[in-house]
């Protein structure tokens, strides 16, 4: 197994692109991310070996990130 990168968490400016990338919308519902709280998540889970890089990242609402099995 890949060992998981020592940044856990995404950087401002990650979260920036992560959200432009995804024309603030929430990855898995689509809502709008403009105007409300959202969360950048690891498509590959840190724990799992996932990198905290923009390709194993997505943004999403926080009623859809609670939905994730972790």
């Amino acid at each position: 197994m890949r060992r998981a990168d020592s940044r856990r968490y995404f950087t401002a400016r990650q979260v920036r692109q992560l959200l432009i990338a995804a024309s603030c919308k929430c990855q898995r519902c689509g809502s709008d991310l403009s105007q409300q709280p959202f969360h950048a998540h690891h498509v590959r889970k840190h724990a799992d070996g996932g990198q905290t890089q923009l390709y194993n990242g997505m943004v999403l609402c926080i009623p859809c990130h609670k939905e994730i099995p972790r």
